[in-house]
């Protein structure tokens, strides 16, 4: 039982980091609108090159949500 709920903790963790990011992207576009004339865009695609560091990252959020929690079980 600590292990899902350890599990879940971490899911919950990139969840949190993941609309933490949304919510600042959003907040950046709506306080700063593009000046007239310039092109925005933004290629999810040019992301690829960045795979292997984003799957570290991602692994990496998931174990600090894992050991937090499973840690938090272990005293209790």
């Amino acid at each position: 039982m600590i292990y899902l709920k350890s599990a879940l903790a971490g899911i919950a963790a990139i969840l949190l980091v993941i609309l933490l990011i949304v919510v600042g992207i959003v907040v950046v576009g709506l306080t700063s609108p593009p000046v007239a004339h310039d092109a925005v865009g933004w290629d999810p695609m040019s992301l690829m090159h960045w795979r292997f560091w984003g799957a570290a990252a991602v692994l990496l959020i998931f174990l600090v949500g894992f050991v937090w929690e499973f840690r938090r079980c272990l005293r209790k």
